[in-house]
């Protein structure tokens, strides 16, 4: 399936490769695969200190399925404010990241495409989840300060994804793969399809 965590990637013959050739990824290395543990670490950080704080976290890990679009996805978790349930998104970031990122904005226009993807991860659970307003926690890894980035429903984003979605499903249908995008160190360089791409 396409998952909501990956769609707002820029390469569609990336999503597509997710798709079809998942088995001939490269694996990671150690280090990446340690950045990912650390961020699994602070999101549990975060619900014991909210949790701790007095909020009451519902539908942890709670997943979703659009088999019309072939979406799936899980959110971290909901907090109940005012009676009303928000889907929440706990992301970890460097300091130097955490500093620059202070809106919705902040991260669509993002040098690094994962920064610009989580509006669009985001995006998609409230669709799912037939919301309109959800939020990012972040958490900066060194200091261990928190902010909160409210989101309200982009339809216009949510349609892109969609379509997006869709020309994925038609590959993966027809046994084909989209075209190459045009070169860019930040993505290509760090493709774990890279040596199926560009041998």
């Amino acid at each position: 399936a396409n998952r909501a965590s990956n769609l707002g990637h820029p390469c569609t013959r990336y999503l597509t490769y997710e798709r079809v050739n998942w088995q001939d990824k490269a694996t990671l290395p150690p280090r990446v695969r340690l950045i990912f543990d650390i961020g699994n670490d602070i999101e549990r950080r975060i619900k014991r200190d909210l949790e701790d704080a007095g909020f009451e976290l519902i539908e942890q890990q709670r997943s979703y399925s659009w088999p019309k679009y072939q979406i799936t996805g899980h959110i971290d978790f909901k907090v109940l404010l005012d009676g009303k349930a928000y889907p929440v998104e706990c992301k970890s970031m460097a300091p130097y990241t955490f500093a620059k990122i202070n809106s919705v904005e902040d991260m669509l226009n993002a040098k690094y495409h994962y920064l610009r993807g989580y509006p669009a991860q985001l995006t998609l659970y409230l669709l799912l989840d037939e919301k309109e307003r959800g939020l990012f926690i972040l958490k900066d890894k060194s200091s261990g300060q928190m902010k909160e980035i409210w989101v309200d429903l982009d339809y216009e984003l949510g349609e892109s994804l969609l379509k997006k979605a869709e020309v994925i499903n038609a590959h993966v249908a027809g046994g084909t793969i989209p075209d190459r995008i045009e070169y860019d160190d930040n993505v290509c360089g760090e493709c774990g399809y890279a040596h199926i791409c560009l041998p």
